[in-house]
């Protein structure tokens, strides 16, 4: 049990000090609201956020201001030092020299995000690293947020005799496959083969044309329909991937979908978990958000609770309000598009909370660590693909958070131009799997 005290009692405090104390350290929060009515920190754990000269025994952490505050406006950022970690937000007094909970706050809540211009999102309307605090100040590939709360555990250990550690957490490898692409053959109109077999012929590539005919002529399978073996390598692994399937029509961000119920019910053999991944338009519209989640239903027979974005486009807070209608209790989006690394600086899910509302809600932003379009992006050479991987699960692994990947199913077919990526892929998570049981 952990008493707080705070000079002022509102939804970002008890937001920021809920996901600090219960969801990463375990520990129950009792809320103390008059100085005078502080228990006996001889007998009690006692924390409190003020700018007060605090009692013997009182873990103290000075306010920068920010979680006191309403609305949004852009906030001056100065860079400082604790014990070999990054900090901001300095104060003076305290335990610790910054506030690290107006510093959380800022940071899982990405509210550099709401105050950034235009020219701060690519033409998908996503936020662009380069334009991060994380990337600016180079620690973007490290869960800083996680390190902070180890740290400051062990701080509020030395001053409060009665503090109990809290209960070790497990680090926790979440694979996501994404299917943007069921076939890369079949079920495609016959123009489309056609066009793609007479392009082939042109530029003398035999070996992928031998292919599509042997796929159409069903003497092989599709290289995309390739869920089976997927599993099959995560079950080596004791693994269980998610995989979000795109169902959206045809769009100009979306290629067509080419398939049929049928043909998506083949997945569902082997009780996959399939959840959605939702369009660029479904991010902005409600309606089409609702009309893709109703479809994917209609595939699985089963609840739709987790999302991810296609192409990882959306904008804070509209896409996430549009989640919230639809009932979604869970995202796995939160990551850049265009550089590696943690988002929002943590390795730890979180609820989502709402800068404009000032509230919190249920739904449960996991971070990704990487994807495999920023891979394909920054590490051209099969052992910088391995390397980077095992980097950001290491990182995880030593604060014992959870390692969230993305990877797409075609990428992870082994053929044409994607050839050497299923045996990094397997590789790498075989050693990350391992990683587990340290």
């Amino acid at each position: 049990m952990i008493y707080l005290y705070t000079e002022k009692y509102t939804p970002r405090v008890q937001y920021v000090c809920s996901h600090i104390f219960t969801t990463m350290l375990g520990k129950q929060i009792t809320w103390i609201y008059e100085w005078d009515k502080l228990p006996n920190p001889k007998e009690n754990t006692v924390v409190a956020y003020t700018s007060k000269d605090c009692p013997d025994g009182v873990f103290s952490v000075c306010p920068h201001g920010l979680l006191f505050k309403q609305g949004i406006k852009e906030q001056s950022i100065s860079m400082g030092q604790w014990e070999g970690m990054k900090t901001f937000f300095e104060t003076q007094g305290g335990h610790i020299p910054f506030d690290l909970f107006s510093a959380v706050f800022y940071l899982i809540t990405r509210y550099e995000e709401y105050t950034a211009s235009s020219d701060a999102f690519d033409d998908k309307g996503r936020f662009k690293a380069t334009n991060s605090l994380a990337y600016r100040e180079g620690f973007l590939r490290e869960p800083l947020i996680d390190k902070w709360v180890i740290r400051f555990e062990q701080e509020l250990q030395k001053c409060c005799s009665t503090y109990q550690p809290s209960v070790k957490r497990q680090f926790v490898f979440r694979p996501v496959i994404v299917i943007n692409n069921l076939f890369k053959y079949q079920n495609k109109p016959i123009l489309t083969n056609l066009n793609q077999m007479a392009m082939k012929l042109v530029k003398g590539k035999w070996e992928s044309l031998k292919l599509q005919l042997k796929v159409l002529l069903h003497i092989t399978s599709d290289p995309y329909c390739n869920f089976s073996s997927l599993m099959q390598l995560h079950n080596r692994n004791n693994l269980l991937p998610i995989f979000f399937l795109k169902v959206s029509n045809s769009s100009w961000w979306n290629r067509p979908v080419y398939a049929t119920y049928r043909s998506y019910r083949k997945l569902l053999l082997h009780n996959y978990m399939l959840e959605l991944n939702s369009s660029l338009q479904a991010s902005e519209n409600i309606k089409q958000y609702l009309s893709e989640r109703k479809k994917l239903h209609k595939i699985t027979k089963s609840q739709v609770v987790m999302n991810c974005f296609h192409h990882l486009a959306f904008r804070i807070p509209r896409s996430y309000r549009n989640l919230l209608k639809a009932s979604i209790k869970d995202d796995y989006s939160m990551v850049y598009a265009d550089e590696i690394g943690f988002r929002a600086s943590t390795c730890t899910p979180y609820k989502y909370y709402d800068l404009e509302k000032e509230d919190y809600y249920k739904l449960v932003i996991h971070p990704v660590a990487l994807c495999d379009d920023m891979l394909r992006k920054t590490s051209c050479h099969r052992d910088q693909v391995y390397q980077n991987m095992l980097q950001m699960a290491e990182c995880t692994r030593q604060v014992q958070g959870e390692l969230v990947t993305i990877f797409h199913n075609d990428i992870l077919s082994d053929a044409g131009r994607w050839s050497h990526w299923l045996g990094v892929y397997e590789s790498a998570i075989h050693a990350i799997a391992n990683m587990e049981v340290k």
